[in-house]
């Protein structure tokens, strides 16, 4: 597999020599000249075009509002989404949903490039920090014939900074919480007329509690009156760090290389409660760290007046690494001969070329080869074949797209991608979309799309089995294939106000979900059919000094199983405001959010039986002071996080979803929050 890197660069290197001189404008969109190129996006365009041609309803969050907000990872800046859920684990992290989908059909890009390392089918995303990012994009929906596995229910992409307008710049950021965190952000970059060379690093930390404090436990009530235990203080403490440097070689005015190379690792402890404490008291510690290594090789650029090229070439590493450790309170320190270490790793090689071609001013054709390899290997890792040591899945893909513009005001495409996979053979999804300018300021956007998705190493081959879990993977498994179809409707009347409707359904057929087959056994299988189906609306625009956005999503989840006599349905209401005032005189920004997550439905199969229960709802408001100084190079910014001091919502009904969720209630927030952040840039 490692060949594959050669062999694209010795296809890139002949475009690139003879690539001609031209301007940038050439191969964007034909926009205004007025409009800045921080208005572009790249996630499911072949190019980079302007947000307003884009055929998908794209959301868009800049780093100048994540910045005012304190946001320290992609968990926070997320949050603001209506059709963003989150499901919280002390040792696996945050793992989202959009619009109803689990994480395992939500694909998290970085430049277009996937983020490898997920457990329990998905990413954490409080372990991917905010430093050297220009914008988040998110799209929800099917998105399989451009980025394949992982993408039938979203893409979020976020987009690093690959230039900047001075020569030399020097930026940093220092924030302290209240609840214990710590988050230091240095960045270095240089910009001359060919080359583009950015340093970064991040230091992050959380421990607020002392020890002794973190293995205390607490009674509480459950909804039935019975009384049950939980952790007092169940937020682990945890050290992040990373680093990384970009590299950017401008060939032409049209052509340029880049390279990119990011580390990090994190530390998690999770303190045991003390066993035994009258008599030589014990308690079960565990330690688990996980790092991630991703070198990346990225071409873009114009050849012949008119072809677009797009090449990424990535190589991805995640180590997980679990120490079981016996502390011995007599002794204060840990029994280092009844340590029990477990490592769990994956590797992965992504090669994807995109190329575009406008044949008439009204068609456009677009097309490439995409190829995956994934390896990984551990103790958790058990393989078919005793004489192999590592679980192996590969796949070609090949994808094309033919966009025609009718009237100026018209645009169709029709998509489509055939795959095949080292263990499931062939398969074909195809996609629709359309674009409509209904006079001015009405715009109408419509899609079906087909998704699929092959299950993952971890849900064919786990076997995680000790004290506290019992969960195997499933060789025999079939790959989820959904259908998707949608309608936006975004009007803009007036600048003061920008609104949006957009109406979906989404069925997901042969779900893979992990049922309990056993007393506290658990095993991964398909479901019949998942379907989610609802509303999103959201409002925004700017009077005078005030920036205002509104927004709600109302879905309804929909399980259905062949041997159960009807489906189990639940509905969800999300809905999220957001204020922001400029006060002139003093030229301080005042920027309040407010969260509301309704109720939301679980569902779970033991055996045999499907199980519901309900999370209850819950509130967030934040706010935040915003300041810059000395001519724009100091920014201060002081805020409060969960005002409210939401810290849990309650579950009610059976709830046999995750091999780690607390029966009775669900910890959700870490509470009331003080923050302040003073960050420069010279």
């Amino acid at each position: 597999m490692r060949s594959l890197f050669p062999i694209f660069i010795i296809i890139a290197f002949p475009l690139v020599v003879t690539a001609q001189s031209h301007t940038t404008e050439a191969f964007l969109d034909s926009i205004e000249r007025s409009v800045v190129l921080e208005e572009y996006v790249h996630t499911a365009e072949y190019k980079p075009t302007h947000v307003k041609k884009a055929l998908h309803s794209i959301e868009v969050l800049k780093t100048e509002s994540l910045n005012r907000r304190g946001v320290t990872n992609l968990e926070e800046a997320l949050s603001i989404i209506p059709s963003v859920r989150y499901d919280y684990d002390p040792i696996l992290g945050t793992q989202l949903r959009l619009r109803g989908i689990s994480a395992a059909n939500v694909a998290i890009l970085v430049d277009g490039v996937p983020v490898i390392g997920r457990l329990d089918g998905a990413i954490n995303i409080s372990q991917i920090p905010l430093i050297n990012v220009k914008q988040i994009e998110i799209i929800e929906g099917p998105l399989s014939t451009i980025y394949g596995n992982n993408a039938a229910g979203g893409v979020i992409n976020i987009i690093t900074t690959d230039s900047q307008s001075k020569k030399w710049s020097l930026g940093g950021s220092s924030q302290i919480e209240s609840i214990g965190t710590q988050n230091h952000q240095l960045d270095l970059g240089l910009q001359t007329k060919k080359w583009y060379v950015d340093m970064h690093g991040r230091f992050f930390n959380y421990d607020k509690y002392p020890i002794d404090s973190l293995r205390l436990l607490e009674k509480y009530t459950l909804p039935d009156g019975s009384i049950s235990t939980r952790s007092k203080y169940p937020w682990n403490p945890k050290l992040q760090m990373s680093a990384g440097t970009t590299v950017k070689y401008k060939v032409s005015a049209d052509n340029s290389l880049v390279f990119k190379y990011d580390l990090s690792k994190e530390s998690l402890l999770d303190y045991g409660p003390v066993k035994r404490p009258a008599f030589k008291p014990y308690a079960f510690d565990d330690r688990f760290l996980t790092s991630r290594e991703d070198i990346s090789f990225m071409y873009d650029g114009l050849l012949f007046h008119k072809l677009y090229v797009e090449l990424k070439s990535s190589y991805n590493r995640f180590g997980r690494h679990v120490d079981n450790l016996l502390f011995q309170f007599q002794e204060n320190q840990y029994d280092e001969t009844q340590t029990k270490s477990d490592t769990t790793r994956f590797r992965s090689f992504f090669n994807k070329l995109n190329l575009s071609m406008r044949i008439t001013p009204q068609l456009e054709v677009l097309g490439g080869v995409n190829h995956t390899f994934d390896a990984g290997k551990g103790g958790r890792i058990k393989v078919e074949n005793p004489n192999e040591h590592e679980a192996i899945m590969s796949e070609w893909a090949y994808f094309s797209e033919v966009r025609y513009s009718l009237f100026k005001r018209f645009t169709f495409s029709y998509s489509g991608r055939f795959l095949t996979h080292s263990e499931f053979g062939n398969n074909y999804t195809s996609g629709i979309k359309a674009k409509a300018d209904l006079g001015k300021n009405i715009v109408l956007r419509a899609s079906y799309a087909q998704g699929y998705r092959t299950p993952d190493l971890k849900e064919r081959y786990i076997e995680f089995i000790d004290v506290n879990h019992n969960i195997i993977g499933n060789p025999n498994l079939q790959p989820e294939k959904s259908n998707d179809i949608q309608l936006t409707i975004q009007y803009n009347p007036y600048q003061w106000m920008n609104a949006k409707l957009n109406a979906f359904r989404t069925e997901i057929n042969d779900k893979i979900s992990l049922f309990q087959y056993a007393p506290l056994k658990y095993n991964y299988s398909n479901v019949d059919i998942y379907t989610v189906s609802g509303l999103k609306w959201d409002m925004s625009g700017s009077w005078k000094q005030l920036n205002w956005a509104l927004g709600a999503s109302l879905g309804f989840w929909n399980t259905i199983i062949e041997s159960e006599e009807k489906p189990y349905k639940g509905k969800v209401l999300d809905y999220n405001a957001t204020l922001n005032y400029t006060i002139p005189k003093v030229k301080i920004a005042a920027m309040l959010n407010y969260r509301y997550n309704g109720p939301q439905p679980l569902f779970s199969v033991d055996f045999g039986d499907v199980n519901i229960s309900e999370i209850s709802a819950a509130s967030f408001l934040d706010f935040s002071l915003n300041r810059y100084f000395w001519k724009e190079r100091l920014q201060l910014v002081l805020g409060c996080k969960n005002i409210l001091n939401t810290t849990y919502a309650s579950v009610s009904g059976a709830d046999n979803s995750g091999s780690h969720r607390v029966s009775g209630f669900q910890f959700i927030n870490p509470g009331r929050n003080y923050f302040v952040k003073l960050g420069i840039n010279l």
